[in-house]
Formats: C-alpha cells, structure tokens, sequence
C-alpha cells in the first residue's frame, strides 16, 4: 500500500481560519446557512423582522366567494392571489381587509390598516372610473403620491407612494392578470429590496422567446408563458394567449411573464429577455 503523510486526514483550520466571515450578512438562512451556524456553535441567530403587510380589496361588485353572485357582481379572487404570492415567499404577517367604494368608509379603512402596517397593498379603484377613489382617499389619509400610472401593460394604472410615518403604499390595479403581475413585477422585488436580499432572494432569470412576438404600443409588454427547459441549459418560453387582462383563469398552466422593453415592436424568436416566475424563484 502506498501511503503519504497526512493522507485523507482534514488539518485543522485548513478551510477557514479563525475569524474568518463563513456567512456574510445579509443573507438568506437556507440548510447551508444553518449547518453553519451549528457547526460553529451558534445557538441565536440575529434575523431582520419580515414587514407586516396589509392586503385592501376595492370594489362593491365583489362578493366572498361563498356568495352566489348576481349578473352584476364577481366573486372575490385578488386577495388571495396576493395572500399565495406574499406566503409562497415566507411574507406571512399579512392582514386582508376590503374596503367599500364610498369616501369616507374607505379613508376610514386606509387609515386604520396604515396604523398597523410597514407595507400596504390596495387592489383596484385607481383607474379613472366612477368610482375610483382610491388615489383621494390615499391623499386625505396623509400617503404622498410618488408616481401613478406606468407605461406598460397590463398594469398602466398602478399607483405608488408613502405615508407620513414611512409605510409604503402599493395600489395595484384591479383587473386579476394586472395585479398579479404588478405583484410579482414590482411588490416582491420592492419587499426583498428592503430587506437587503434583492439580488439573493431574487436572481434575474432570463428566457428565449419560443416564437416572434408583436406589439405596436410605445409601453412595457408583459406576455405570460410557459417555459421549457431544454437538455442544453437554456430556458425557453412559450408565450400565451388570453382574452384581456380580466381573464385571469388564461394564467392557469403559465409559469410567469417575460419583460418586453417598450422601445421596440419587434421581438424575434430565441431572443432572450428578463422572466419573471410566479414562484418568484428560480425555475
């Protein structure tokens, strides 16, 4: 047998040396993270508070969803799309409210979830409609409009700003395809930023266009897909049809939405563009 001094024997110190940083922070607490701190004999880990998250549905024509809705009413869907996305990421001190299409009831409510919240999520009213009060109702209740309206779609009307006691304020539109995607495009992303992970929680994945795609308006375009991941590594996306931005039963099979820059019309097959996953990982 031939054997050498030291063989198959692990020196001490010889992966890491004393004070040397092994986790940097911030960062994420996965199994490695936590095996880890076990190793070294960490028994209390110093963690960041998760936000505390409301969720504000608008709209009279929404009924809960163990009413039977007239002709003229849907049933309720949004805040639980919103509710999945925030959980499926480990957002969980989340509180859901809906609030009533009339002024002084809905800055009551604004006020009320702004008194025990870091982050407020608003669903609908922030269009130009009849009655959307949302944005005035925002202003009464002390929230500094930053920005309303992007130009992209689905999602032009989404509304941003900050309360005098520093919670952010996301009013989302209320068509289902639009608020989910302004949740995963804006919310999640603006949620991880603030707790220093955006890159680690949120790695930008990209994804080839499976076939060309046109769109003539001068805004962002979301098109949902479906994506494929090919034996050469490379991730390809299917882009899917829908009927509108109400149609949010299209988004079922879909595994999220690519990013398509408003400066061109054009976008060819096997270009690559930013993907957004519904399960805000990657795929």
């Amino acid at each position: 047998i031939n054997l050498q001094a030291w063989q198959n024997i692990h020196l001490q110190a010889s992966d890491y040396k004393t004070d040397d940083v092994l986790v940097h922070s911030p960062n994420l607490l996965g199994a490695p993270e936590w095996a880890i701190a076990a190793s070294v004999g960490c028994q209390q880990v110093t963690v960041r508070q998760r936000p505390k998250i409301a969720i504000c549905t608008t709209g009279d024509e929404l009924v809960p969803i163990s009413s039977s809705p007239l002709p003229h009413q849907i049933r309720q869907s949004n805040a639980y799309a919103l509710l999945a996305s925030l959980k499926q990421q480990g957002f969980d001190q989340v509180q859901c409210q809906h609030l009533p299409d009339e002024p002084s009831a809905m800055r009551a409510g604004l006020q009320e979830a702004l008194s025990h919240c870091d982050i407020l999520i608003l669903s609908g009213g922030v269009s130009k409609g009849k009655f959307d009060f949302v944005p005035q109702c925002l202003e009464q209740a002390g929230v500094k409009q930053l920005f309303h309206k992007v130009a992209q779609r689905p999602g032009k009307p989404l509304w941003f700003g900050e309360s005098d006691q520093g919670v952010l304020v996301f009013g989302l539109p209320g068509n289902p395809v639009s608020t989910l995607i302004t949740m995963h495009r804006y919310v999640l992303p603006a949620l991880w930023t603030l707790l220093g992970l955006e890159k680690k929680a949120q790695p930008q994945v990209y994804a080839q266009l499976s076939t060309d795609i046109s769109f003539s308006k001068a805004m962002t375009f979301f098109p949902t897909v479906k994506v494929e991941a090919t034996p050469q590594g490379q991730l390809r996306a299917h882009p899917l049809t829908g009927n509108g931005s109400g149609d949010f039963a299209a988004l079922h099979g879909s595994d999220g939405f690519l990013e398509l820059p408003a400066e061109r019309e054009q976008f060819c097959k096997g270009e690559a563009f930013p993907l957004y996953l519904w399960t805000g990982g990657l795929y």
